[in-house]
C-alpha cells in the first residue's frame, strides 16, 4: 500500500485548537480535557501540557500559536509529500456513501448553553468512542496508549512488510469498529 500520511499528522490538532479557540463552553473543555489528558502520560506529561495550554486566563494563548503559526508551517514543510499520494476514487466513493448517510441520521447538536451549569459534557460525535471507553478503562490508556498505538500503526502501514500487512490492516479495522461500538453505545446511553 503506497500511502503518504505525513500531510495529514498536523491536521487533527488544528482541528482541536480551532475548537478550542472558539471559546465557548465546549471549547473551553475541550481544552481542559486537553490539559488533564497530558497530565497522565508518565515522566514527559508535565512537559507536553507546557508545550500545549494552560488553564486559566492563558488557555488560548498556546493554541492560537499553534493554530496561526507552528502548524500552518508544519502544513507547508509537510506539502511535498502530498504529490506522491493521489487517493483512489473508489476508495473516496466508498467513503462518501458511508459519510453521506450519517450525515443524514445524525443532527449536529447545538453548543452548550452558557448560562448553564455542565457537570457532564458530551463532546462532538467523534469523540463519543473516547468519552464511553473513559467510563470503564484508565485515562492513560484510552487517551495515550490506544491512540498512540492506532496512530503508530497507521502511519508506519507503508513500511510494514508484506507478511505482516495483514495483521496490521486486522488491528486498524478491529480498532475502528470497536471505536464505532463504543459510540454507539455512548448514543444509547446518553
Amino acid at each position: 500500500m503506497a500511502l503518504s500520511n505525513d500531510q495529514h499528522r498536523p491536521s487533527f490538532f488544528l482541528l482541536f485548537t480551532g475548537f478550542v479557540l472558539k471559546g465557548d463552553k465546549e471549547g473551553i473543555s475541550a481544552g481542559l480535557i486537553l490539559y488533564n489528558l497530558t497530565a497522565i502520560v508518565p515522566l514527559i506529561g508535565d512537559k507536553i501540557q507546557t508545550l500545549l495550554i494552560h488553564p486559566g486566563k492563558s488557555l488560548f494563548i498556546l493554541p492560537y500559536f499553534h493554530h496561526i503559526l507552528l502548524l500552518p508551517v508544519s502544513f507547508i514543510i509537510l506539502l511535498n509529500s502530498v504529490h506522491n499520494w493521489k487517493p483512489n476514487p473508489a476508495d473516496i466513493l466508498k467513503g462518501l456513501v458511508v459519510v453521506i448517510p450519517m450525515s443524514i441520521m445524525f443532527s449536529i447538536p447545538v453548543d452548550i448553553n452558557p448560562s448553564v451549569s455542565v457537570n457532564h459534557v458530551r463532546g462532538p460525535w467523534f469523540f463519543w468512542g473516547i468519552q464511553e471507553m473513559l467510563r470503564y478503562l484508565p485515562p492513560l490508556l484510552v487517551g495515550v496508549v490506544m491512540p498512540l498505538a492506532f496512530f503508530l500503526v497507521f502511519s508506519f502501514l507503508p513500511w510494514i512488510p508484506e507478511k505482516y500487512d495483514r495483521v496490521a490492516r486486522a488491528f486498524i479495522y478491529t480498532g475502528i469498529c470497536f471505536y464505532g461500538i463504543m459510540c454507539v453505545v455512548f448514543w444509547l446511553n446518553w
